[in-house]
């Protein structure tokens, strides 16, 4: 059962969370076409090791997303409405 800290997503939270998974997506593709460039069983063994390893991070950014529910929009309103209603918006 989570708690009250645990509960709580901040900006932080989100964005760095969406800018991880953009990451693993983009080092995926990456993997995928070093896959696709290999050459020779050690460059191929490599790529496939690097693709397994991107594989299985952008799983795992995926279910920390799903453990939060998170909504992407609903989380960008529900900051900037918590920003709004602090004095201001925070960048």
């Amino acid at each position: 059962m989570m708690g009250q800290a645990e509960k709580e997503i901040t900006y932080h939270t989100v964005e760095q969370l969406r800018e991880d998974i953009d990451q693993a997506v983009r080092e995926w593709e990456a993997a995928r076409r070093m896959f696709h460039y290999a050459r020779g069983e050690e460059e191929v063994d490599y790529a496939i090791y690097t693709l397994i390893s991107c594989e299985k991070r952008y799983s795992m950014l995926l279910r920390k997303a799903k453990q939060l529910n998170l909504n992407w929009q609903q989380a960008e309103l529900d900051i900037k409405y918590s920003n709004y209603s602090n004095g201001g918006l925070e960048q």
